[in-house]
């Protein structure tokens, strides 16, 4: 998360051949999803695109275990 709370980053540092992303939502209401596009190699998704307005205002991130199987922790305020 950005100081700003305006951009959010989906890092995945795990070599597990599982996806990781974060989902947001802003003050507005509106909602997103970063990924982190390339498994653990170096390097970050980051989102959403430009930078959000208004901030972001809570986040959960996941592990893709594929199909519906996806482990995600609570809400976390920004």
């Amino acid at each position: 998360m950005s100081s700003d709370h305006r951009q959010a980053g989906a890092c995945d540092s795990y070599a597990d051949s599982y996806g990781f992303y974060l989902v947001f939502e802003k003050h507005d209401g509106g909602t997103g999803i970063v990924r982190d596009p390339n498994g653990s190699a170096s390097g970050c998704g980051l989102g959403p695109p430009g930078l959000a307005t208004p901030a972001i205002a809570r986040y959960y991130v996941c592990s893709d275990r594929g199909s519906s199987a996806h482990i995600c922790r609570p809400w976390k305020t920004s």
